[in-house]
């Protein structure tokens, strides 16, 4: 039996799986989206600027369909001069996303409230109990309290500023990324990021689904670096414990970043069906996990040993507790 007329089946059998996975979360989000109460005309979510973006949406969808000249005025400006307008759009975003932030702060509830008020006082019951539980999220606070120190400062207005510039960082980062994988490309993530960017407000949340962002976005970026062909080996190696750093100190903040390193592994082995380099493509996956190890165990210990707050660690909620949370029907707490 000849395995390098196998190999290349299984690659692509694999990576039509990997894609076709992907396809059905994106088309699941989707839905969820037009599914969303905030299009009902009845929803306390809706407000008359909802309507106000609805129809210029709709305006101009009509108009790109119905007025051939308007189709040609934005293919010009949006593709024709795509640099210099995607970048242009992207500043805006920034803009508008620091704007919004500094005017609009509030102080947040639930797990980010307890972050919050315990980097002002540390000593309350209730603050105690509440990290003996959820353990998991002493990394954040101790993030967070190394940002008041540097700034001086516990106001809402600085952890939402912090935040925002992890996001942004992250978006740099993301873009330097796609410049490495494929440049022509680099106008269409902008365009994709900025939009985001614009409809983003959770990006002032100081908490773990802002602050995880900056570390995964640098170990795929690490990872871009590694699997590049036409890069010195040396630099490869670099990107690979990049990648490997990085994506411990996201592990460490949010657990659930792990997903990614399950990620690269398995687009590793298809890549080593579909190379046959099994040699070079083991050693950058065990650079990785060498560096994540070495990255991960001062981190890990840094929480164990932290005197900031007392807690019970024998208190903490099972990983188990969190997969019956996401298996209910609509993966929320219930009252009660």
């Amino acid at each position: 039996m000849n395995i390098s007329k196998i190999s290349p089946k299984i690659f692509h059998f694999g990576n039509g799986v990997i894609r076709a996975f992907f396809f059905g979360l994106i088309i699941i989000s989707f839905f969820a989206v037009l599914s969303s109460t905030n299009w009902l005309p009845d929803a306390k979510t809706t407000t008359g600027l909802t309507y106000i973006m609805f129809a210029l949406l709709l305006i101009l969808v009509l108009s790109w369909f119905s007025f051939p000249k308007f189709q040609m005025f934005l293919k010009t400006i949006f593709i024709k001069h795509k640099w210099i307008t995607s970048i242009i759009c992207l500043v805006l975003a920034l803009i508008w996303q620091i704007q919004f932030v500094y005017f609009v702060h509030p102080a947040i509830g639930f797990d980010v409230s307890a972050v919050h008020n315990t980097i002002i006082n540390p000593n309350l019951p209730e603050l105690r109990g509440y990290f003996s539980v959820n353990y998991n999220n002493l990394s954040i606070l101790l993030t967070l309290r190394q940002v008041a120190n540097i700034f001086h400062s516990t106001s809402w207005l600085t952890m939402a500023l912090c935040s925002t510039l992890v996001t942004d960082l992250s978006v740099l980062v993301i873009i330097a990324t796609i410049a490495i994988i494929n440049f022509q490309k680099i106008p269409n993530i902008i365009y994709i990021l900025a939009s985001l960017l614009s409809i983003f407000p959770i990006c002032m949340v100081p908490y773990t689904d802002v602050w995880c962002l900056l570390p995964i976005s640098l170990s795929i970026f690490g990872w871009s670096i590694a699997t590049q062909k036409s890069y010195l080996v040396v630099i490869r190696f670099l990107g690979a414990i990049l990648s490997g750093i990085s994506l411990a100190c996201g592990v460490w903040i949010k657990p659930s970043v792990a997903v990614w390193g399950i990620a690269a592994i398995l687009t590793s082995l298809l890549y080593i069906l579909k190379n046959n380099k099994v040699i070079l493509t083991s050693i950058f996956c065990l650079t990785i996990a060498a560096s994540f190890v070495l990255a991960y165990q001062p981190l890990k210990k840094a929480v164990q040993d932290q005197h900031y707050i007392i807690v019970n660690q024998k208190r903490q909620i099972p990983m188990i507790h969190f997969i019956n949370v996401g298996l209910t029907h609509d993966g929320a707490y219930k009252n009660g």
